[in-house]
């Protein structure tokens, strides 16, 4: 992608994004309800999602339609996640799907009450959600199994459902089945309406778990085994199939390289690492010690760099580099002799090119009035060098670095977007 740049719209997204992708699940014949994360639909935060065993395959197929990429999920159950961004890469959308309600550490503890749950939704605008009764249930399981712990958010939700729910639902029923007779669901009904949450967290949770694995000790065993075998294979399915990018960050001193690099790891939804690497840093110094032990120490360096930004690929997250080796292809600020050359060369050759390369392109006299380390002019001809490297680099792009901060990060996260798309989804 030898590209100028990379156009991101000036529209924002409507609000009722996601919304319009609850309709087309509604058009499909998808039998959904939202689970947990009600108040972040209208910002299109992160949303729990209840599905039909049996559609599961038709909602993946309109989230795909939707823009929604699925990511890997290996053992999680059957929770299936799926991640969109808006049309100007600010907000994220992220929703956990699941066919089963089940909980406790490795869902081991499954009730069969999804299909009761869903037989009872009710519509409230654009969206399906669980009756008062099953949303006060589960998330009060959620919280209280998965969890561990109630914060105020919850609490007050649950304050707020707790006149609505009941002993006989479907939840309700199945804690009643496997809960000691001190934790039936009418103590927790009482402890709730006391206020009293910290007494269900500390003093249920446990009972409910012994009592719970104790009913179907082979089952609940070897689901919380399985699932953490799968989570433990995840990671070759990861580096086989579902690796992550690397994106190397160039362009001349005050560019905005560790701007973008910051920016990006602090916003991107998916595992960032930064590192930075660049060929000669400013505080390396003279190399020191017998001729070549300088040379051999940077090649160390820049090859270790590389095998640990590999290795983070290999995780399935993104690695950003704060420059590269790739920086040592550009022209010298001072003569070099043919030794001096034959180095710089190694050096600019020493890693293979990431995924991506982001070259951030700034006038030398903008250059120099953020960063006054070089004169105007050395760093109007190194902006050139750069454009002139990027059309040479596979997957490269040059970035309009004079726009706010915010502007060029939104435009990179949309590059490796796209990249990330064209490496996961399937074909």
């Amino acid at each position: 992608m030898n590209a100028s740049r990379a156009a991101v719209p000036d529209r924002p997204e409507s609000p009722s994004a996601l919304g319009r992708t609850f309709r087309a699940l509604d058009a499909a014949g998808v039998h959904w309800c939202v689970l947990r994360g009600e108040t972040d639909v209208a910002e299109d935060g992160d949303v729990d999602i209840l599905v039909a065993p049996e559609d599961e395959a038709q909602l993946g197929r309109v989230l795909a339609s939707e823009r929604f990429l699925r990511l890997p999920s290996w053992g999680y159950g059957t929770h299936s996640f799926f991640l969109r961004p808006d049309e100007r890469f600010e907000r994220w959308t992220k929703l956990d799907v699941v066919s089963e309600l089940a909980f406790g550490p490795g869902f081991g503890l499954r009730t069969d009450a999804g299909p009761a749950c869903l037989a009872r939704r009710s519509r409230d605008r654009d969206r399906w959600v669980l009756h008062p009764d099953d949303r006060f249930w589960a998330l009060l399981l959620h919280r209280l199994l998965d969890v561990g712990a109630f914060d105020d958010r919850t609490v007050a939700e649950l304050r707020q459902l707790h006149a609505l729910a009941r002993r006989d639902g479907p939840l309700a029923l199945a804690v009643a089945a496997v809960a000691p007779p001190s934790w039936r669901p009418s103590r927790i009904l009482d402890a709730v309406e006391r206020g009293d949450i910290a007494e269900v967290g500390h003093d249920a949770r446990s009972a409910i778990l012994r009592a719970w694995a104790t009913r179907s000790p082979v089952e609940t065993r070897w689901r919380i085994v399985a699932e953490h075998s799968w989570r433990a294979f995840a990671r070759i399915g990861i580096a086989w199939r579902r690796r992550g990018i690397a994106v190397a960050m160039l362009g001349p001193d005050g560019a905005g390289k560790s701007t973008l690099a910051t920016g990006l790891r602090d916003s991107f939804p998916l595992p960032v690492r930064s590192i930075y690497l660049a060929p000669f840093p400013a505080t390396s110094g003279k190399e020191t010690g017998p001729r070549g032990i300088g040379f051999a120490r940077r090649m160390i360096r820049l090859w270790g760099g590389w095998v640990a930004g590999r290795g983070h690929v290999l995780r399935g997250r993104l690695v950003v580099f704060d420059r590269y080796p790739l920086d040592a292809r550009i022209a010298p600020r001072r003569t070099l002799g043919p030794a001096g050359r034959l180095r710089r060369w190694i050096v600019g050759h020493a890693c293979p090119p990431p995924e991506l390369v982001l070259v951030l392109d700034v006038p030398g006299a903008t250059a120099h009035a953020r960063k006054r380390e070089l004169d105007p002019d050395t760093l109007e001809s190194e902006r050139r060098a750069y454009r002139r490297l990027a059309a040479t680099v596979r997957s490269s792009a040059v970035l309009d670095a004079t726009r706010p901060p915010d502007e060029v990060r939104r435009e990179a996260a949309a590059i490796v977007w796209r990249a990330w798309i064209r490496r996961w989804r399937p074909r």
